[in-house]
């Protein structure tokens, strides 16, 4: 899923990039074990050339690094 989304930010119009970066964002808050893999996806994303697409990636890209910093994710 994560493939087929990451797809639409680099393929799609803005408005498809910025609802792709925001999903992408959701699967990693959901689950820690693809945060480090999504974050570089988003930080791709961070010079992107619509406004909207880089504000929300900014936020997530702030939001998963507080939270990564906070909670490590430890392998089981």
């Amino acid at each position: 899923y994560i493939r087929f989304i990451y797809n639409r930010v680099i393929l799609e119009n803005s408005a498809v990039r910025a609802a792709a970066v925001s999903a992408l964002a959701k699967f990693a808050a959901k689950c820690p074990s693809l945060r480090t893999s999504v974050m570089s996806l988003l930080k791709r994303s961070l010079e992107d050339e619509d406004d909207e697409t880089r504000d929300r990636t900014t936020i997530a890209v702030t939001i998963l690094e507080d939270a990564m910093e906070k909670n490590p994710y430890v392998a089981p």
